[in-house]
């Protein structure tokens, strides 16, 4: 019986002996084999790390005016506590009072859901909130456990809207983009670029990148996500800063006039059913491609872009519309390098054009009576089209002479779409080139010579986008030297250190004919110009560039254009346009102006671009201060 009940007690012992040796290798495992890793996982059950926003790189004029910069605001998250009962009891009472930034409470249990594998980071639920409702949210701080207020980087404008089509707008990662974001390093919950420069310069090489290097806050919190105390802190790195090739002076001069046309235009007249409702300008160096201006009307507000649907979107620049008489110029080449017109051939118009039972008739009903090519452009004449057009049909056949037309246009690479950093995000119509082809395809037949005689005089199907015109403008200034359009300048480092720096690049050396470039040159001078002794008449734009000349150092600067008017169907109030660009012997700028229901080239287009030239060799009026929000 003894033996029996030694042996028990000897198991037993054994027992505890196995048990015990269990327990120590379990502690040893714990605390020596992967005590590093369970030490963070208990510092994770005390601390928490928060984002600290990068403020984004500042985007400046060319002439050092910041167009968007960065400041402190608040920034309300959510520390999400894992009793879901005290989660039931922040919820409401926070989405109240976050109500006016969008914050809902499906919203927030929604971002808690899609957050849940970061638990251990708040969630960002409204980013600069008011000061009031901050205040609120201190007086009912005990009721608020897991909520945290901190100041972080949002984007500022100084000058409101200004050049707000370039610097573009953030939001959060579409779900298109967030497996691309998210493998790049970014969290869910971060704010991007959408479109714009703030797009086309954030998911890139960090050298040239808007967005700079988050930091974090590691702070310890209580068992109701309370923050106790920093622990510690990895400061931001701020993103680089980047120079743009405009000129304050000139986007600010063609934003405003654009804005001072549209009202004067907006003026109730019955003649004129519609009123302006969008509006473009583009202004290039002639021998850099250098974007000096790009203005759309309507803007919006970039820093809250999202409230104007499908507005943003619409970059007027880059969508095509008829440009009437503005092409005349390209079919004045057309017309002299097929040798249908001579130099100095007159051209007579009685005030209409007919052939057969065809019939098209000029702007100036009573006729310019006899005129050259070079005349006929001044005052713009289409009797002078008309019959280019219809020595072309009896050249090279309605569908050839249409065709000969379009080839000019291709030579001139109206067709190729040129690259654009600030494009993303934006729509992109590059327009129609009149050729048969595009004829046939568009109304299932062969053109009629009346048709063509339309595309002569910029109608029909011809269609260009203000920038395509603004680069045909310094094709003909610069004689066929075709420069890559650019807008960054260059991009600095937090430190100073130039990371970029642009350098103009030549596309190609478009053959023009010399002298057929000349007379097109001089009959662009001429529409500035007042009517001479036996003439046709006054330019087109004559008026504004005869009594207010641009001047430079007190000399007057020579400004070589054409105007516009371009009809789209009837009773609808035609577009408004011009081309231009100065001084007419040594050309430094180049530009485009489209005005839409602008009535004429002269109301619509041609103030604008008096503006602009004003702004460029005179300097911005003391009268147009820049623009505030």
């Amino acid at each position: 019986m003894e033996q029996e009940f030694e042996k028990r007690v000897n198991y037993l012992s054994l027992t505890v002996f196995f048990l015990a040796m269990v327990l120590v290798a379990r502690l040893f495992y714990v605390q020596i084999v992967r005590g590093a890793y369970y030490l963070v996982r208990a510092e994770r059950n005390s601390t928490r790390e928060i984002v600290v926003d990068a403020p984004r790189g500042d985007i400046e004029t060319a002439d050092g005016m910041t167009l968007v910069s960065s400041r402190p605001a608040y920034v309300v998250s959510y520390l999400v506590p894992s009793d879901t009962a005290k989660q039931e009891k922040v919820i409401p009472l926070l989405a109240q009072l976050l109500e006016d930034y969008g914050v809902t409470e499906e919203g927030i249990r929604q971002a808690i859901k899609d957050n849940a594998w970061q638990r251990y980071r708040p969630i960002r639920l409204a980013v600069d909130v008011a000061e009031e409702t901050i205040l609120k949210i201190d007086e009912q701080r005990m009721d608020l456990p897991g909520v945290v207020v901190e100041r972080q980087a949002v984007r500022d404008y100084p000058h409101g809207n200004l050049a707000c089509y370039l610097i573009g707008g953030l939001g959060a990662i579409t779900p298109n983009k967030l497996e691309e974001y998210t493998a790049a390093g970014y969290r869910r919950d971060a704010t991007v670029g959408i479109f714009g420069l703030e797009n086309a310069y954030e998911n890139v090489d960090p050298k040239i990148s808007l967005r700079g290097q988050d930091g974090y806050r590691q702070v310890e919190v209580d068992t109701y996500g309370r923050l106790v105390a920093d622990v510690g802190e990895i400061p931001a790195v701020p993103g680089n800063k980047m120079t743009l090739t405009i000129h304050s002076d000139l986007q600010i001069a063609a934003e405003q006039a654009i804005a001072d046309v549209v009202k004067k235009l907006d003026d109730g007249s019955t003649r004129y059913k519609q009123k302006p409702d969008r509006a473009a300008a583009v202004v290039l160096n002639t021998n850099t491609g250098e974007i000096l201006a790009w203005a759309s009307y309507p803007d919006f507000a970039p820093g809250n872009w999202a409230q104007t649907p499908n507005l943003w979107t619409s970059n007027i620049p880059l969508n095509a519309y008829p440009v009437g008489s503005t092409f005349k110029p390209l079919v004045s080449l057309v017309a002299l390098t097929e040798e249908v017109v001579a130099p100095d051939e007159k051209f007579y118009c009685p005030g209409y054009f007919q052939v057969g039972a065809t019939r098209k008739t000029c702007h100036k009903k009573s006729g310019h009576g006899r005129l050259t090519l070079e005349e006929g452009i001044k005052v713009s004449c289409n009797v002078v089209y008309y019959d280019i057009a219809q020595r072309l049909v009896q050249k090279y056949g309605r569908a050839g002479a249409m065709d000969k037309i379009g080839d000019m246009v291709k030579k001139l690479k109206f067709a190729e779409e040129l690259p654009l950093d600030f494009a993303p995000g934006y729509l992109r119509a590059s327009g129609i080139i009149p050729t048969s082809e595009n004829f046939r395809r568009i109304y299932n037949a062969t053109p009629y010579p009346g048709e063509v005689w339309d595309v002569a005089i910029g109608q029909g199907i011809v269609e260009f986008t203000p920038f395509q015109m603004a680069m045909y403008a310094s094709l003909l200034a610069n004689g066929g030297y075709r420069y890559q359009p650019y807008l960054v300048q260059k991009i600095t480092d937090p430190e100073g250190n130039i990371t970029f720096q642009a350098e103009p690049k030549l596309l190609d050396k478009i053959e023009i004919d010399a002298e057929a470039l000349e007379l097109v040159r001089r009959g662009m001078h001429e529409v500035m110009l007042p009517a001479r002794p036996g003439g046709p008449g006054y330019g087109s734009a004559y008026y504004l560039f005869t009594y207010d000349p641009v001047l430079r150092d007190g000399q007057k600067v020579e400004v070589a254009g054409k105007t516009g008017s371009a009809q789209t169907i009837p009773g609808v109030t035609a577009h408004s346009w011009f081309v231009g660009y100065a001084p007419f012997e040594n050309p430094e700028i180049a530009m485009a102006v489209f005005v839409a229901h602008g009535r004429s080239g002269a109301a619509g287009a041609v103030p604008v671009a008096h503006a602009i030239f004003k702004a460029y060799f005179e300097g911005l009026p003391e009268t147009l201060v820049p623009m505030s929000p």
